[in-house]
């Protein structure tokens, strides 16, 4: 093969791997736009059946359990949180 030969397809295989990372990156961004769509969907759901429990049961504040050193088990609302989201999708 001539080097002109070469070095035309070196360039077609440099514009194929611009090409696919172009693709792998515009992908990527489109995952992430979509995850972060659902994830806030998500989030909105679960904020409207913490306000609906809370407003029902008479609750006048509803914290996550992260950040607390102690809560008394009687108080926690996880498992009505998981009926109620299983009982919307």
């Amino acid at each position: 093969m001539s080097s002109e030969k070469r070095e035309e397809k070196a360039r077609e295989i440099r514009i194929k791997i611009n090409d696919a990372k172009s693709l792998q990156k515009k992908y990527r961004n489109d995952f992430k736009a979509f995850e972060a769509r659902l994830i806030q969907r998500i989030q909105k759901e679960f904020f409207d059946i913490v306000e609906n429990i809370g407003k029902r049961e008479g609750f006048t504040l509803i914290m996550e359990k992260m950040g607390i050193l102690y809560a008394e088990n009687s108080v926690d609302i996880t498992d009505k949180m998981i009926r109620e989201y299983d009982r919307r999708n």
